[in-house]
């Protein structure tokens, strides 16, 4: 088999949803961001930058200058009826206090892996983790979630993000979470968003309180009014994150597990996996070439509505969709200049892992 460009867990995640829409993904890029998704890959970013020894309050800044650079061109991907620029502000607050709260925080020196090349009885390939490797060898994964629990856990364990970069680098896995709350009524319901108006003294905020055992509890009453930390006239992330910190309520956003390194057995079968599946695109590839060549395989319906909503459907679903996709101002051909990014955005590693 010949050696095709590296792969990584999203190419197989995505191939194995919808064969489809990982062939159309290789010929376009989606032009519009999913907030979520350029939230993910600005965190990213800005941790890989803190645990290098960048001073935090640029890689806030670089971080918020990101967001809003690309949310504007080209532009976020949101509901109808949404309001984007709100939206982007919220996102950009957790990027302020996320950063500075990781910045007091030790974080390992991480750097960006390089492929590794796997030889499988399916034939050689390419594989790219998107873990960051420290400087013992254990793999760091960070996500961002609403909110953190067993499923959580089980679909990153199970999935390739994690199960696959264990097996090609051979090596555990730390996955740090960071939730991040629901967006609901267009605002993010997050602490890192988000706090409670005093209901007596003037410009002070609190998140909880005590609850005279040692512990704290949630602020109740009708008194209590929400305050976004995007809409202060001059928000401080540092002053925000102190007084997260002195409640409590930091801790308790942020989760660190580790992940036992799989058994040679295991991770054999898993490298064995990966031979087979990017065989199977490779012939799917050559199979169905051309720009919409993808357009010729049936629909994978059931990955049409997931968790997040296929960015293909208005191509795919239309009474001709094997024309005209460039004519629907949604997607671009790959190499034509475009400056928008694919759901799957293929940059750096220090926006990717």
């Amino acid at each position: 088999m010949p050696a095709i460009a590296p792969l990584d867990a999203s190419d197989i995640t995505i191939y194995q949803s919808c064969p489809r829409r990982w062939l159309l993904d290789q010929s376009w890029r989606v032009l519009r961001w999913r907030a979520k998704v350029l939230f993910d890959s600005c965190l990213r970013q800005a941790i890989f930058a803190i645990s290098s020894g960048a001073a935090a309050e640029s890689v806030e800044q670089a971080a918020r200058t990101r967001f809003l650079t690309q949310a504007a061109n080209p532009g976020l991907d949101v509901a109808e009826g949404s309001d984007p620029w709100r939206i982007a502000q919220d996102y950009c607050a957790m990027l302020s206090t996320i950063t500075t709260a990781l910045s007091r925080r030790t974080l390992l020196t991480l750097r960006a892996p390089d492929p590794v090349r796997l030889r499988t009885t399916a034939g050689e390939v390419s594989w790219q983790p998107r873990a960051w490797p420290d400087e013992s060898g254990v793999l760091h994964r960070w996500i961002a979630v609403d909110a953190f629990d067993d499923g959580v856990l089980a679909r990153e364990c199970h999935g390739w993000q994690v199960f696959g970069d264990m097996a090609v680098v051979e090596a555990p896995l730390t996955l740090h979470v960071v939730e991040i709350g629901q967006q609901r009524a267009g605002r993010r319901h997050s602490p890192w968003a988000r706090a409670w108006r005093h209901p007596v003294i003037a410009g002070r905020y609190k998140f909880q309180r005590n609850d005279g055992k040692g512990g704290h509890r949630a602020l109740s009453g009708d008194q209590w009014r929400p305050l976004w930390y995007a809409d202060q006239p001059e928000p401080d992330p540092v002053a925000w994150v102190d007084v997260m910190d002195a409640e409590g309520v930091t801790e308790g956003l942020l989760h660190h597990i580790a992940i036992a390194q799989p058994s040679e057995e295991s991770a054999s079968r898993s490298r064995e996996q990966i031979g087979q599946v990017a065989r199977q695109m490779e012939l799917a590839r050559e199979g169905h070439p051309g720009p919409a060549g993808g357009m010729e395989l049936p629909m994978a319906r059931g990955a049409c509505d997931g968790w997040v909503i296929c960015p293909w459907q208005q191509a795919c679903y239309r009474e001709q969709p094997e024309a005209g996709i460039a004519e629907l101002g949604l997607y671009q051909i790959r190499g034509a200049g475009a400056s928008g990014h694919s759901l799957r955005p293929r940059q750096p590693q220090t926006a990717n892992a």
